[in-house]
């Protein structure tokens, strides 16, 4: 099957952020699923909920996707392209069925179809302006969001869901932290739909241009208000539910993201929100002697790629001052190198390594936050590239790599390594005949691969870090 292309779509996910929802009003069954085959993935398209519907009026812009599928896939070679299709048992007949219009055969709508039928709902819901304006404020912050309000009913139907969701785990969270995590969710969305909404927007404005000729009277009666306010306030109440709907209908690969975006949210907060709850007096026993935590009073997302369906690192910031970072994924690693480190404490006669504390949940993880502070003198300097040197040392040994400023704190004296996903790492070496491997590749073995240098720990030249 081809993977130029892939699904990142969880349907449990998306059935669960849909179904705790109120019934929806009716919206063209007919719309949706023509969102649907337009926006079928390839993986999709070979499956059997999607047959192939040839129209000679798409010929055209079938040759305009083949041609670039070749040109990304196999950089415009086409021998190279069908071997690739070969792979899949596919010719290039069947890819170019794949590229065209497409049918869906299965009566049933995906669950994320379902979901964006209620996305286009929300939108024409009552609304006091007032209340939107202050809880975005409470979102964003100070810095405003472009096109903030269009996505705001998007946000409060993913704050209801969560509710409905997580149950009492959601009280874990202060009001505050719910708007700081609410605030990831806007920004993603904007950073999706961003650029498609200014180019709608712009065509707007262009359309409630008048010529000198036609007069005020005219301008007045396009647009109310003669202001740059009233266009924007009017472009939004353009795009609400049917207006939305054709923009969707536009733009269904945005509708797609849009609602597997707010789907992938729910579910990674719900997740985070019963994992919190479930692991409550552990959390205690190991960062606050004991006693309980109160509630999550700062949340700071995105503090790593995405991965697992958009799911990163978080801040958790508790009433009682415990700092965390909660991380979506297994820390076993993590929790063994600090063993390692604690070992190493306690066995040899070294200045001591900063070792933090850790909860592994077996899939998820919970890890003290270590905040970077600068050295108060020079001893304290002299001991922290003491120390760098001794850890340079170790994750050398451990065949780490990656291990650049971004990895690693700056605590005072001590230097820490914050991301190990890249310990023990396999050694690429050259499979060709002997004595055929290039000067080049020896020299690179010699001088990186095999050095100090393939832990990313030191600086390099051209490397914009150390200027």
């Amino acid at each position: 099957m081809p993977q130029e292309v892939k699904a990142v779509v969880d349907p449990l996910d998306l059935r669960r952020a849909s179904l705790v929802m109120r019934d929806p009003l009716p919206i063209s069954s007919e719309a949706l699923r023509e969102i649907v085959e337009r926006s079928a993935f390839l993986e999709e398209r070979l499956g059997s909920d999607f047959q192939p519907e040839t129209r000679p009026e798409d010929s055209e812009i079938a040759d305009k996707r083949i041609a670039t599928w070749i040109k990304n896939c196999a950089k415009g070679d086409e021998k190279v392209f069908a071997k690739r299709l070969q792979w899949d048992g596919l010719d290039q007949h069947r890819a170019r069925d794949l590229v065209g219009r497409v049918r869906r055969v299965n009566p049933e709508l995906p669950p994320w179809a379902r979901l964006l039928e209620q996305m286009i709902e929300s939108t024409g819901e009552p609304r006091d302006e007032g209340l939107a304006n202050n809880d975005l404020a409470a979102i964003r912050g100070e810095q405003p969001v472009a096109f903030e309000e269009h996505f705001h009913p998007f946000l409060q139907l993913a704050r209801e869901t969560l509710r409905k969701e997580s149950g009492q785990a959601y009280l874990l969270l202060a009001e505050a932290a719910h708007r700081q995590w609410e605030k990831s969710l806007l920004l993603s969305l904007s950073a999706i739909a961003g650029e498609t909404l200014d180019h709608e927007f712009t065509d707007f404005r262009s359309a409630q241009q008048v010529s000198p000729s036609a007069g005020q009277s005219r301008s007045a009666e396009l647009v109310p208000g003669s202001g740059c306010r009233e266009l924007y306030d009017s472009f939004l109440r353009s795009a609400q539910r049917e207006g939305l709907l054709r923009l969707f209908l536009k733009y269904p690969v945005l509708a797609r993201l849009l609602a597997t975006m707010l789907s992938h949210w729910v579910a990674a907060a719900r997740e985070f929100l019963l994992r919190l709850e479930a692991d409550q007096a552990e959390l205690a026993t190991c960062f606050n002697q004991g006693n309980a935590l109160g509630p999550v009073i700062r949340l700071a997302a995105s503090l790593s790629d995405p991965h697992r369906g958009g799911r990163t690192a978080l801040r958790v910031h508790f009433a009682t001052g415990v700092k965390l970072i909660y991380k979506a994924k297994a820390i076993t690693a993590e929790a063994s190198f600090w063993n390692l480190l604690g070992w190493i404490n306690n066995n040899a006669n070294l200045a001591p390594l900063e070792t933090l504390r850790v909860v592994d949940g077996g899939t998820y993880g919970w890890v003290q936050e270590i905040e970077p502070r600068p050295c108060q003198d020079k001893r304290e300097v002299e001991a922290f590239y003491c120390r760098a040197g001794m850890l340079l040392c170790l994750i050398y040994a451990l065949e780490g790599s990656d291990c650049h400023s971004e990895n690693l704190i700056a605590a005072g004296e001590h230097p820490v390594l914050i991301d190990h996903e890249t310990l023990l790492q396999p050694r690429i070496r050259y499979f060709g005949p002997p004595g055929e491997e290039s000067p080049l590749s020896l020299a690179s073995h010699f001088f990186y691969s095999d050095s100090v240098f393939s832990t990313a720990l030191l600086p390099r030249a051209g490397d914009p870090t150390f200027g």
